[in-house]
């Protein structure tokens, strides 16, 4: 991973979505082979976006990740990560 960004809003507004994407845009030059977003609501139910501006759902936190392959050029290797069940991501 080559960059990363997080946005934590405590009162979960719609926002975070597209605020979380637009903080993303300057480091995309440092991954230019991927980008992944996670975002959880209020309830801890997390989802992964290619695209989040499009996303007015309630967000509590977003973490978003620039992708450089490097090591593991498929796409087994990208990130956010889940388990076999969607619940942990990494």
């Amino acid at each position: 991973m080559c960059g990363i960004s997080a946005l934590l809003d405590r009162a979960a507004s719609s926002a975070v979505p597209g605020d979380l994407d637009a903080m993303h845009a300057p480091i995309r030059h440092r991954g230019p082979d991927g980008e992944g977003f996670l975002l959880i609501d209020p309830l801890g139910r997390a989802r992964r976006l290619a695209a989040p501006a499009a996303d007015r759902r309630p967000t509590l936190l977003g973490l978003a990740s620039r992708r450089l392959k490097i090591l593991d050029l498929s796409d087994a290797a990208a990130q956010p990560m889940a388990s076999e069940r969607s619940r942990i991501f990494s």
